[in-house]
């Protein structure tokens, strides 16, 4: 009964890491896909650019509004217990 029980909490917490690496991977491609945009340094050199520089920001400042991607990568970090790190240990390193 007791390794029964062990193999419950051991499959829950492999769900939840893999529920935080999913999260986590589509949340570093969110921020991949925005990251051009941010670290740009251009100014534009004449009107049209800097009016095409303008619009590209306003369609940023709405799209930004969508980071609540990030917010289950901040949860599940928020709130992974000592468990977690144990299925770690027990998987990469041959502990239990």
């Amino acid at each position: 009964m007791l390794k029964l029980q062990m193999k419950g909490k051991l499959l829950v917490q492999a769900q939840q890491l893999q529920s935080y690496l999913r999260n986590v991977e589509d949340a570093m491609t969110w921020i991949s896909e925005h990251e051009g945009f941010v670290t740009s340094a251009e100014s534009g050199v004449d009107l049209e650019r800097v009016e095409v520089l303008q619009k590209k920001f306003d369609v940023f400042v709405k799209v930004r509004c969508t980071c609540y991607r990030l917010f289950p990568v901040v949860r599940v970090c928020l709130s992974v217990h000592a468990g977690v790190w144990d299925l770690y240990s027990a998987m990469f390193h041959g502990r239990t």
